[in-house]
């Protein structure tokens, strides 16, 4: 490099870099002219593919207006290139996949020839810190590989997970890691030599912080009606109703951060930074479309790529982490175009099935996560729950039941505690057949009072004492839903149906168009469901406007009355 200075500036020039923190001299420079050629030894510096920061330091100037610089164009100092090791590391290292207790290496060999060119290196494995290995102490060191990480020799602060010494071993299974903890992964290669032992740089790190997440669902093929309309936005996209739900099958918070969705030909979804995902919690990516799923309480985004666009046949999906080490991937083939979603049934740990295989005419349940398979006394195969103004009506089917005395449900509003609705002993209908082998539908009606979400767990009952909790469905009552009263038209008599949840007042008040009160009653009415009939017999008719006012409510409703 070219320096130079004015006749005040400094004299004496250092050079130093950042792989020490700059604190050793690379060499030091008196210059007693304005300018001199300076050549610069770096055989010193470690091996790295990492950038390099040079400092000059410049002293001994005369004055404080002293100056002095590299001279050239931009008056830039570039050092390009790669400094190279005497003894090669292995190649390409990578964490390719991991599972809930062990992680796998893989490598190329290093280049050159075994006992010439290098005689082995080792495999090191640092736990929530970089790797940071000392060549001249491991050479004094006994190190004591072992594929179990917690039994493994240690070499400050980093574990020898392996000592590879031949060209035919290209992987190793680490065992006994621990979701959620951040693991690092290096090399160190070296060559015996008659006098001495030559130690490489330590290798490029590799990282990996697993955490349990499973694809529980995918659907790939929408149908091309509105049945297909996955993400609920009220219209059918053969790309933006597809989706991919994960869960985290661990008891701790998983960090996606930087997370990958990839099919076979791209990545699809990059998760963005900060995603967490509870214990037990759902995420669902869809293709696009503005996704409306008030029944779960998933994580709902739309893919970063734009779309998924999923082949129907003869593709595969895959959950990579940051540094794209493989979690949970699945495959298909013609199966995945069939107008409906693959699921995992059981859930979370089974194989993939279609999805009305077990749910009767449900093509898909993004976000909610429900078990199929059950062993006790009932073997469900259908359970849905539908909103119609302010009423829910839940029905589920049995394929066969063993000891069966009947069913129970348990209802959640917002984040109230649950209480138990009904059961058995109190509701007929929730009797069940005892034991038999045929089909049997059961129907139950709920009247909730107020708008918002509600959840409701079916369980069962055997004779013999023992409940099994089976399916849970989220149901939304709008805000701003007003009574229905029928019939309308009406001839003469109109009823207004009603359900309040305390005694209370009621007024009902008919106005005509002139908006003149024609028809005027206060009633005290009781807690339940009520059927009010109005007669207008008397009037002519035309069209009203009814108002009935409640405790906390004040229903309006155009009433058109034919004689």
């Amino acid at each position: 490099m070219k320096l130079e200075r004015s006749s005040t500036g400094p004299s004496f020039f250092t050079l130093r870099s950042s792989q020490d923190h700059f604190e050793s001299d690379l060499g030091t420079w008196e210059i007693s002219n304005t300018s001199a050629i300076i050549t610069v030894d770096l055989s010193s510096l470690e091996e790295t593919d990492s950038r390099i920061l040079f400092r000059l330091y410049g002293y001994g100037n005369s004055s404080a207006a002293g100056s002095a610089g590299f001279e050239g164009v931009g008056k830039d100092l570039i050092v390009e290139g790669t400094l190279v090791s005497k003894v090669p590391l292995p190649q390409k290292l990578a964490i390719p996949t991991a599972s809930d207790s062990s992680f796998s290496i893989y490598w190329n060999s290093p280049e050159g020839l075994p006992g010439t060119d290098w005689s082995g290196f080792y495999l090191f494995v640092s736990v929530n810190a970089p790797n940071a290995l000392n060549g001249d102490i491991l050479s004094q060191a006994s190190l004591f590989p072992h594929q179990n990480l917690q039994q493994a020799s240690c070499h400050e602060g980093s574990y020898c997970v392996g000592h590879i010494q031949d060209t035919t071993t290209i992987s190793l299974i680490v065992t006994g890691i621990e979701p959620g903890q951040r693991y690092f992964v290096t090399a160190l290669s070296y060559l015996c030599t008659l006098t001495d032992t030559a130690w490489s740089v330590q290798a490029p790190e590799r990282s990996l912080q697993y955490y349990s997440i499973v694809i529980n669902e995918i659907l790939a093929d929408p149908a091309t009606d509105i049945r297909g309309d996955a993400n609920g936005d009220g219209s059918r996209h053969a790309s933006e109703d597809e989706f991919v739900e994960l869960v985290n099958t661990s008891d701790m918070d998983a960090d996606l951060s930087s997370w990958m969705i990839k099919d076979e030909e791209s990545i699809r979804h990059i998760f963005p930074f900060g995603t967490i995902i509870p214990p037990g919690g759902i995420f669902v990516v869809f293709g696009g479309g503005a996704p409306n799923l008030p029944e779960t309480d998933a994580q709902i985004y739309l893919a970063s790529s734009g779309s998924f666009s999923l082949n129907n046949s003869n593709e595969s999906l895959s959950l990579l982490t940051f540094d794209s080490t493989l979690i949970d991937s699945h495959q298909w083939g013609s199966e995945g175009g069939q107008d409906q979603s693959m699921v995992r049934n059981p859930a979370l740990y089974g194989p993939f099935v279609l999805h009305t295989t077990f749910s009767g005419t449900d093509l898909f349940s993004p976000g909610i996560i429900t078990n199929y398979e059950n062993s006790l006394p009932v073997s469900l195969s259908y359970f849905s729950g539908n909103a119609s103004g302010y009423t829910v009506n839940l029905t589920w089917t049995t394929e066969s039941e063993i000891d069966n005395a009947g069913f129970s449900i348990t209802r959640q509003y917002e984040e109230n505690d649950p209480i138990l609705l009904a059961n058995f002993t109190s509701n007929p209908a929730l009797k069940g057949h005892g034991s038999t082998t045929e089909r049997n539908t059961y129907h139950f009606t709920d009247y909730p009072t107020e708008a918002g979400i509600y959840q409701y767990w079916l369980s069962n009952h055997s004779y013999s004492g023992e409940t099994t909790a089976h399916f849970h469905k989220k149901v939304r009552i709008p805000y701003g839903l007003s009574i229905n009263p029928y019939p309308n038209p009406f001839n003469a008599i109109f009823h207004i149906p009603l359900r309040l949840v305390e005694q209370q007042p009621v007024e009902i008040t008919v106005i005509n168009l002139l908006g003149q009160t024609i028809l005027s009653e206060a009633l005290i009415l009781p807690s339940g469901n009520h059927e009010i009939p109005v007669n207008m017999e008397s009037f002519q008719s035309g069209i009203y406007l009814l108002h009935v006012k409640t405790k906390d409510n004040t229903y309006v409703n155009k009433m058109i009355y034919l004689k």
